[in-house]
């Protein structure tokens, strides 16, 4: 007899997820600010979701290892959350 497995982290809240709700309630919020500007909830979940397509069209898959050598600002936050 085979026992059903379960996801343990199914319900966990990942980085995407928690983004998602919080782009949801508050997607004009303010995330990130930097010296050239701010970036939204909103904004950041749209930027990384067109990054993650781009990197998905490259190959990258989930779980390979994916180099980021990047200077702090905007650019790698979205980055960053594309990974996710």
């Amino acid at each position: 007899m085979r026992r059903a497995t379960t996801d343990p982290l199914r319900d966990v809240p990942t980085i995407d997820r928690l983004l998602d709700a919080r782009s949801v309630d508050a997607g004009e919020t303010t995330f990130l600010r930097f010296t050239s500007g701010t970036l939204t909830y909103g904004d950041a979940r749209r930027r990384s979701i067109g990054v993650a397509h781009g990197l998905a069209d490259l190959g990258i898959r989930r779980g390979d290892l994916v180099p980021v050598l990047l200077p702090n600002g905007p650019t790698f936050a979205i980055t960053w959350l594309a990974l996710c």
